[in-house]
């Protein structure tokens, strides 16, 4: 898998290990829903479509009129359905699309504001999210007329609301805004006031990576409301979580260094060596950095695999054990499907000269 990056060069990278183990199978796609969902899947789609295009025209009014609005709903619905063939409700699959688009939204807004208004604008949304509406019709703390990621986060709580139970939503937001501190502290490493370092980069990334959304929700679908969260499923989705995280910094990495960005992890590591050096001795650096995230994917996929044997092999409690299989297949796919996604999504400058 090579990917090109500035100044005509070319790294190899090694193959990312996405392969399932003995324990656990990573299923492919269709093979995973049954004949029944197969038989309902199309009209499911349109249904999902329609309700995302209602909500992407309240969420992105002006986007409507642009000949890539419908396209670009459709991409999301099909993202989600990439991302999680099983059998999931079109309510789910309408809120997780919705998230979706809303989480990439926000993040384009967030890379064009200033780390003081970016912090302050996160901190307005956990209280919206939380029932404690900001004031914020005249911008946010003296920045007037910047209350966009504001309005993106009501549209997505009323949006919410009409689709999942109140104890869906619950655990739904909890998780939102989890991933809404996450950026905060993001702000936080670029401006150089926590650890600079590849461990204080991932427990960020892991965050705004922006999975634990889906998988809380997916766990409230499948288990009994008596079910307690345990160490076993969180240490679960954070490998899965920062899995994908450095699949999207990494096929991504062309498009950061081009931008200047500094949230990658490859670029994160290069940082951190700061002696002066060559053209040729920073070359050669970038592909150790590389390697060196591509190997941190691959142990993080080891974790997968070994975390979800672990729960497989565990007392369900009050959950049978085909709704705990359900979940973990949920939950790991997206460790391959998430790829998929992030190499054929536009936001991402990819290209590759060989097959991975």
């Amino acid at each position: 898998m090579i990917f090109p990056l500035p100044h005509q060069s070319t790294y190899q990278f090694h193959k990312l290990a996405l392969l399932g183990s003995d324990y656990i199978s990573i299923p492919n796609g269709p093979d995973i829903l049954g004949g029944d969902e197969v038989n309902n899947q199309s009209e499911a789609f349109s249904t999902v479509l329609q309700a995302h295009i209602n909500f992407k025209t309240c969420l992105l009014p002006e986007e409507v009129e642009k000949n890539s609005f419908g396209r670009a709903c459709r991409a999301e619905v099909n993202a989600i359905e990439i991302f999680f063939p099983g059998a999931l409700s079109a309510k789910v699959r309408i809120c997780f699309a919705a998230w979706l688009a809303f989480a990439c939204a926000m993040d384009d807004i967030l890379e064009t504001l200033p780390s003081d208004l970016g912090q302050a604008v996160l901190c307005d949304c956990i209280e919206i999210i939380q029932g404690r509406p900001a004031d914020v019709s005249n911008g946010t703390k003296g920045h007037a007329g910047d209350a966009r990621i504001q309005h993106l986060t009501r549209t997505l709580h009323q949006h919410v609301t009409c689709h999942l139970p109140q104890e869906t939503c619950d655990v739904f937001f909890h998780e939102v805004c989890g991933v809404l501190y996450a950026h905060i502290d993001e702000f936080l490493f670029l401006d150089g006031r926590i650890p600079q370092d590849l461990d204080t980069y991932m427990s960020i990334r892991s965050r705004t990576i922006s999975l634990n959304p889906f998988f809380e929700v997916i766990k409230r679908e499948y288990f009994p409301t008596s079910w307690q969260p345990n160490r076993a499923w969180d240490r679960l989705q954070e490998a899965v979580s920062s899995a994908a995280g450095l699949q999207n910094d990494l096929v991504g990495l062309e498009r950061d260094m081009k931008n200047d960005e500094q949230m990658n992890a490859v670029i994160v590591l290069m940082r951190s060596q700061t002696e002066a050096r060559s053209a040729d001795e920073t070359h050669a650096l970038l592909a150790r950095c590389v390697d060196t995230a591509v190997d941190e994917h691959n142990r993080w996929m080891e974790t997968i695999f070994r975390q979800a044997a672990r729960i497989l092999e565990m007392d369900g409690g009050d959950q049978s054990a085909a709704e705990t299989n359900q979940v973990v297949q949920h939950i790991v796919t997206i460790a391959r499907t998430h790829l998929t996604w992030c190499t054929s999504a536009k936001r991402y400058m990819v290209r590759f000269d060989h097959d991975v």
